[in-house]
This record gives C-alpha cells, sequence and structure tokens, in this order.
C-alpha cells in the first residue's frame, strides 16, 4: 500500500534525524495516554488523502499529514518542554529535505502548512497533562 510506504518512509527519515534522541514514533492513537510516557513519542496522523488516479495505474495523491509531539510530564531529565523547538527542527529537516527512495511515491512537493501547539482548556482529560 503506498500511504503506508509513505509512512515508513517519513518514519525513517524521523528516526534516523533524531537517533541522538531515539523517541518513539508511531501511527496516531490516544492508547498512548493511557500508560506513563517515558520518551518523547512522535505521532503520525493523515488528515487527507485525495486521490486521482487513471486507468493506466498511475496513482498520484495530494497527501495531508500532522505530527505531535508528545513529551513526558514532569522532571525530565533527557529534556525539557523548550527544546521541543529543536525536536520540531529537526523533524522539519527530516521531512522536508526531500529524499524519496520510493518509486511509488512523487515527492516533488512537500510544504509545511503550519505548526501550533496543542492545548485543551475548556475539558480536562489525563492527556491535557503532557506536552503536544
Amino acid at each position: 500500500m503506498i500511504l503506508k510506504e509513505f509512512y515508513n518512509q517519513e518514519k525513517n527519515a524521523i528516526e534516523t534525524e533524531l537517533v541522538s534522541i531515539a523517541p518513539k514514533v508511531q501511527l496516531y492513537s490516544d492508547a498512548v495516554f493511557k500508560t506513563a510516557i517515558e520518551t518523547p513519542i512522535i505521532m503520525f496522523k493523515y488528515d487527507a488523502v485525495n486521490w486521482e488516479t487513471s486507468s493506466e495505474k498511475n496513482y498520484k495523491a495530494d497527501v495531508s499529514f500532522s505530527l505531535s509531539i508528545v513529551l513526558p510530564v514532569g522532571n525530565v531529565s533527557i529534556l525539557n518542554y523548550e527544546e521541543a523547538f529543536e525536536i520540531a527542527s529537526r523533524i522539519d529537516k527530516a521531512i522536508l529535505s526531500g529524499d524519496n527512495s520510493n518509486a511509488f511515491i512523487d515527492t516533488n512537493s512537500t510544504f509545511k502548512v503550519k505548526e501550533k501547539q496543542y492545548c485543551n482548556q475548556e475539558v480536562y482529560w489525563p492527556k491535557n497533562d503532557y506536552f503536544i
């Protein structure tokens, strides 16, 4: 599946760039908040995939996805929350580099649309304790 290959390609690029931090890169799931988070987690989520296919089996898609960096709660010796900017910068470097080894994925243009810090002040849920 092309989308799985794309995810694996981006996952490998992030893990290679952040080898010193050794974060866990995975698909987005709220289930990670049910156990204690000890090391940074980077969650990948497809937002939209718009396919343009033809009868010649030429597959093209506009893909939008988001990445969330989840940092542990409390006193962390590995990094502090301000270092999330450094992690985000290194993720940008890995994702936007355009290095593509997969023939099925055409990465002619990759754009960063926005960057924000997640916060939810209206409804309390245990995941609100984490820096996302």
